[in-house]
């Protein structure tokens, strides 16, 4: 006899001649899994043939955009989210055809098959958040590039787009559905290649008041801010010098909230500040463009230079990520290995440092610490630290001399310090022997070539800004007036000084002198830092006088080894210099502890 079944307010049921009966247990396995055709009459096999019915659910989006959804736009070369299909559409140079590809398409070599051994160009870069925000651009001269004469163009092995002169992609003016005092997180991967004073990477714009436009990031080469980054919102600004591959990050708090900025996943410091918000009501898209030379508004026009350089990531919230900023770097950093985290070292027992300098490495993720110059041929070579002193860098010079063109930032922030006239380059090697101090390799710094190594701003002094600075050195005689490290502007200001005058050393950080201390040609662990209006100082371990502190300190540029005027140099040896922007008080013991033992200065 036949048997009918059927599903009535989430009840399976038999029935049979007009008698309905339940059946026991297989209401939520037979709901879940079996296909039902009402009023179908089936047999008991086919009834089995339904419980084996396995259900499958849908599969789960993966991804940096299904851990962390809501972006407003997304672009990249990888996928962001697997739904995604097409990331570019790019146009060879052979015949001008254009052709959509798959991230995966990028890299196992579909794109370069197509492009042959020609050159290929971005003519869109697709929006993977599901807003459909693409970024065109139908100028085949201003098309970003990806192929160079049949090669991907890559950085640190994954594929990035190139933006060199006038290359640039924009969405147009679009509507973002809201108004008023938004918030924002903006996330970044490239390498800065900026030629002048007025780069913008995103911009936003409210398309009726002009005076609301807003730099996100803004980056920069000009002469006095080489390689830096700006983040722009209201006049907020963050300047800081930044070079090779970076992870960017801009974020604000609607409401009055702070603006803020992150490079590598470590906070930048605001140089300035006007908060005025974000009251935009249009976005004017993600652009790879430049506002007027002078740092203006960003635009929609394609016609201005860029020159902004290797883009590989760009990710924009208009909503507050501050709970999920660290897991959106981590993840883009994964993909990237922009940088790295030490996991030991005196960086990783006291992070936040500003910059860092040493021969030797301060953190377990340190790979070069110098770069060196041989006197014989002048080519020139980078060295990590155990390179040093197992005898790779004296084979490297020969029995000639050995100078430093480059004393690389150990911090994670890209802040070396460099020499370009070989005349001024500070020694390392000398006649084929290694040079030491306390048995430690040093940096030998010549006063009448006025030895010294620059870089760019550091943090700011501006009162009541506190910080922290440690530097391990030594003088030859009694007559210098040298300055171990220097913040400078119209106004100098030393850190990190060591002054040498009738036997006498002192450290300072302003005109008046906190302490005498009878050194001379040994090496010392000195230590400066700030907290509030008061300057204090430790010489190997022994506190200091404090003094009172001024109001305004330089800070435009780093010095090592002479005031940046050039006219006070030292004659001695610096081994390591550690910068911190914060005053360390608890740390102070542990971070001369552990110099001390590694220099066995007291």
């Amino acid at each position: 006899m036949g048997l009918a079944i059927g599903i009535g307010n989430g009840i399976l049921f038999t029935s049979q001649r007009g008698v309905s009966s339940i059946i026991p247990k297989l209401i939520i396995d037979i709901c879940a899994r079996a296909t039902y055709c009402e009023n179908k009459t089936c047999t008991t096999a086919t009834l089995q043939k339904i419980e084996n019915i396995q259900y499958t659910a849908p599969a789960v989006p993966v991804g940096l955009l299904a851990s962390y959804p809501g972006a407003s736009a997304a672009y990249s070369l990888r996928n962001l989210i697997d739904t995604t299909t097409n990331v570019v559409r790019v146009r060879r140079s052979s015949d001008n055809t254009e052709q959509n590809f798959l991230a995966t398409q990028i890299t196992d070599g579909t794109l370069v098959t197509f492009t042959g051994a020609n050159d290929g160009f971005v003519t869109t870069w697709y929006d993977q958040s599901g807003n459909s925000f693409n970024a065109n651009q139908t100028t085949a001269t201003n098309q970003p590039q990806i192929v160079s004469g049949g090669s991907l163009i890559t950085q640190n092995g994954k594929p990035s787009v190139y933006t060199p002169g006038s290359k640039n992609l924009n969405t147009g003016l679009v509507s973002i559905g809201t108004s008023g005092d938004i918030s924002l997180d903006f996330f970044a991967v490239l390498n800065n290649q900026a030629t002048g004073n007025s780069r913008h990477l995103l911009g936003l714009s409210n398309n009726t008041n002009s005076t609301n436009r807003s730099r996100v990031l803004f980056l920069s080469n000009d002469s006095s801010t080489t390689k830096s980054v700006r983040l722009y919102g209201g006049s907020i600004v963050y300047d800081n010098s930044r070079t090779g591959q970076l992870l960017f990050n801009t974020n604000y708090q609607g409401g009055g909230g702070a603006f803020g900025g992150r490079i590598n996943g470590a906070d930048l410091s605001v140089n300035s500040q006007s908060n005025q918000g974000l009251n935009i009501d249009s976005l004017s898209g993600f652009m790879l463009l430049a506002g007027d030379s002078s740092g203006g508004d960003p635009t929609l026009s394609s016609t201005r230079d860029t020159g902004l350089g290797y883009v590989q990531e760009a990710i924009f919230y208009l909503n507050d990520q501050a709970s999920n900023r660290t897991g959106i770097e981590t993840n883009i950093n994964n993909e990237y290995n922009v940088y790295s985290t030490p996991t030991q070292g005196l960086l990783y027992d006291y992070p936040g440092a500003s910059a860092a300098y040493s021969l030797r490495n301060l953190a377990n993720n340190v790979t070069d610490v110098v770069r060196v110059r041989r006197s014989s041929d002048n080519t020139e070579q980078n060295f990590t630290a155990t390179q040093i002193t197992d005898g790779t860098l004296v084979t490297f010079t020969g029995a000639n001399d050995g100078f430093v063109t480059t004393w690389y930032d150990q911090s994670g922030n890209g802040r070396n310090a460099v020499q370009a006239t070989a005349l001024r380059q500070p020694k390392l090697v000398s006649s084929g022997v290694l040079q030491t101090k306390n048995s430690k390799p040093t940096l030998i710094f010549n006063k009448v070539n006025s030895s010294s190594l620059f870089g760019n701003k550091i943090l700011s002094l501006d009162s009541p800004n506190d910080f922290c600075s440690f530097g391990v050195g030594a003088l030859n005689d009694n007559n210098d007036i040298g300055v171990l490290f220097s913040n400078t502007s119209s106004s100098f200001r030393r850190i990190v000084s060591f002054v040498s005058s009738t036997l006498n050393m002192i450290v300072s950080q302003d005109t008046s002198v906190l302490n005498n201390i009878a050194l001379e040609n040994n090496l010392n662990l000195i230590t400066s830092y700030r907290s509030g209006n008061i300057i204090n100082g430790q010489t190997n371990g022994t506190e200091l006088n404090s003094v009172a502190a001024e109001n305004n300190y330089g800070n435009d540029r780093l010095s090592i080894g002479i005031q940046f005027s050039n006219n006070t140099a030292i004659d001695g040896c610096i081994s390591e210099i550690i910068i911190y922007p914060t005053n360390q008080n608890s740390n102070i013991t542990g971070i001369e502890t552990n110099i001390n033992n590694e220099y066995t200065i007291y």
